[in-house]
């Protein structure tokens, strides 16, 4: 690139590739396995197999067409540099679940039927801000967005709802993305009962004038998606990482920061089929537990149900935002003239602090990393640690 004084460095990348993959729980054969009958007190053998089990002499591996264009740059004698990468990613002849008409012999078979995008854009940035025999300061930003679409994929229209609210792995819609999460409607919270909407905008409770719940629908009468709200993905959307070094003569400062986000994630909320005293709100409305319930009462009977209609609904459905200082390091390398006096090699002295500190969108101390998005459930934090190290040489 001559005659640009300012650019140093610039390498463009194109590239195209498919790659296979074999599924090794599939096969092109017919499938029987030998099962025993434990009730029979002869322990009678027979083989047994299921519509998966069937030969599929159409098999095929699953593909992955990928799409690469970016470049790599210096400019400004180094002072700034990094690369840019946007990559399209299309997988197809995926293996589904399609479901077929009984007379067909099977009512349903995994086959090479599904197709999904996956679309991204990755970034990194490196600068030397400041560079003297003192002092430097140098920062480094890596950014990526990620968007993933199922294109192709079948679904039985008698999957209830709460299939796809609480196992959006195994369950898909064609349109939306991987790993969707999935929520109820929710209408209002009637004297402490939290009440969704069925796909026809009609609620599923009804209540006495003293608002007692009189009649209640089970959520398992939901089919598909029509009464659930795509509330985005579990998965993060982007995600990526700050760190900052700083160097004044032989003592040195590292810090990194990640962060992701674009995702979302379901608050932790107490069963209100429990017996202890807890609450939560939505809207300042407090929902009632089973022990503040009339015993004996429809509402206890269906306590369940209120519980899974308040924790699966789309008003605890939160940001999945976070911010976090994964580490910061110092460190103080003792000077040539001291190690030599002395007859030892570099040595250096070194603090580190691990997750110092995170902020969640979310609140409530969640910690997305530790957290499981889709049932709302809280595991072990990642600790802050504190530890101090000596290096030498001889």
């Amino acid at each position: 690139m001559k005659g640009i004084s300012w650019l140093d460095f610039l390498k463009l990348r194109l590239t195209y590739g498919v790659n296979g993959n074999v599924d090794q729980s599939s096969t092109t054969y017919f499938v029987a396995r030998y099962r025993t009958e434990s009730s029979d007190p002869t322990n009678t053998q027979y083989l047994r197999y299921t519509d998966d089990n069937l030969p599929n002499p159409h098999l095929r591996w699953e593909k992955t067409s990928t799409f690469n264009f970016g470049f790599d740059f210096r400019v400004l004698n180094n002072l700034l540099s990094g690369s840019l990468e946007f990559y399209n990613r299309i997988g197809y002849d995926l293996l589904v679940r399609k479901y077929l008409d009984s007379t067909l012999g099977a009512t349903q078979r995994v086959i090479n039927n599904g197709k999904m995008r996956n679309q991204g854009l990755e970034m990194q940035l490196n600068a030397n801000i400041l560079r003297t025999k003192d002092w430097t300061l140098s920062a480094g930003l890596n950014i990526a967005w990620n968007k993933n679409k199922m294109l192709r994929v079948d679904h039985n229209p008698t999957d209830i709802a709460s299939n796809f609210i609480m196992a959006p792995s195994n369950y898909f819609i064609e349109g939306t993305s991987y790993n969707t999460c999935w929520a109820y409607r929710l209408s209002r919270i009637v004297n402490g009962y939290p009440v969704i909407l069925d796909a026809d905008g009609n609620e599923m409770a009804k209540f006495d004038a003293d608002g007692n719940p009189t009649e209640v629908t089970y959520s398992s009468t939901l089919k598909g998606t029509d009464a659930l709200v795509n509330m985005g993905s579990l998965v993060p959307i982007y995600n990526g990482s700050l760190s900052l070094n700083l160097r004044w003569r032989e003592l040195e400062l590292n810090t990194m920061f990640v962060f992701a986000g674009g995702n979302k994630l379901r608050m932790d909320v107490t069963d209100m089929n429990q017996y202890q005293m807890n609450t939560d709100h939505v809207n300042d409305h407090t929902v009632k537990h089973y022990y503040e319930m009339p015993t004996n009462s429809v509402a206890q009977q269906y306590a369940s149900t209120f519980s899974e209609w308040w924790r699966y609904c789309d008003a605890q459905v939160k940001s999945a935002d976070y911010i976090k200082m994964r580490s910061i390091n110092l460190s103080y390398h003792l000077p040539d003239a001291i190690v030599k006096k002395i007859g030892i090699g570099q040595t250096r002295l070194t603090l580190q602090v691990n997750n110092l500190f995170c902020w969640s969108a979310a609140g409530h101390d969640i910690d997305p990393e530790s957290y499981s998005l889709n049932s709302g459930g809280r595991t072990l934090l990642q600790p802050k640690t504190i530890s101090i190290g000596f290096s030498t040489s001889f």
